[in-house]
């Protein structure tokens, strides 16, 4: 094989291989609120895989959040909380593969249709944070955003 067609084999291996790893849901950064899964798996960088688990010093209240997730949007889109809050989404995919992060809180979620996956945290800073699908889904995918305002 030409030392030009084994790069491009490579480039394409490599770029299947993270693309892969995104769809099954990617890596979440750990911070003070979100803690790993009692399996206890982190990689050297300190990231840990699987589902959140959250901080019992929370000050505030827990709120639930029943949220719809189709081909591309989020409903509801805004939603409002307390410094201090344990949140807690239920995301219910009903169409479509998506994704769903909020930066600032260190989530990032493969979110497969048909499935209900939960996202928990503390809402432990004050602001308007943006959430949206961070899995590339489609024509609208630019559009599928919402926003978490903590009071």
């Amino acid at each position: 094989m030409k030392k030009g067609n084994i790069l491009i084999v490579a480039a394409v291996l490599l770029l299947v291989g993270i693309l892969g790893f995104m769809m099954l849901g990617g890596f979440v950064p750990t911070g003070s609120a979100v803690h790993d899964h009692t399996d206890g798996h982190h990689d050297k960088e300190g990231f840990h895989f699987g589902e959140d688990h959250v901080d019992d010093g929370h000050h505030g209240e827990a709120k639930e959040f029943d949220i719809t997730v189709t081909n591309w949007a989020f409903t509801p889109s805004e939603i409002k909380v307390k410094e201090g809050d344990l949140v807690k989404f239920n995301l219910n995919t009903l169409e479509g593969s998506h994704g769903f992060a909020i930066l600032e809180f260190g989530i990032s979620r493969y979110l497969k249709e048909g499935e209900i996956t939960s996202v928990e945290f503390v809402a432990e800073s004050k602001g308007e944070f943006d959430f949206f699908c961070n899995t590339i889904c489609g024509a609208g995918h630019s559009e599928m955003e919402g926003k978490l305002i903590v009071e």
